[in-house]
């Protein structure tokens, strides 16, 4: 299984177009994690509803139908630090094979 990892920053919709167009061109079923970085209730609640995705706050794993996962960060926290919360998060639960 492969993770693919996508660290949102304050752009909700290009984060959603990519997921949904982009990523669904691609063959093969892998997991996204998607770091809300400086996330706001408001910013959740949209990339939850348009990628019907849970949000996971403070390691509270919820399952994913689609293969989808929210990660929210209250604060900035930068992409390399955004991408090694999104391995964490899978080599805790998801476990794949890579990360992308």
């Amino acid at each position: 299984m492969v993770t693919i990892i996508v660290i949102n920053y304050k752009n909700e919709e290009l984060t959603i177009h990519f997921v949904n167009n982009e990523l669904s061109r691609l063959a093969g079923e892998f997991n996204v994690v998607i770091v809300n970085n400086g996330a706001t209730i408001a910013s959740n609640e949209a990339l939850s509803r348009n990628l019907e995705a849970p949000v996971i706050y403070d390691d509270n794993f919820v399952s994913s139908t689609n293969n989808r996962y929210i990660i929210s960060s209250n604060e900035n926290i930068g992409f390399a630090r955004g991408n090694n919360l999104a391995a964490r998060f899978d080599n805790e639960y998801l476990k794949s094979d890579y990360l992308l």
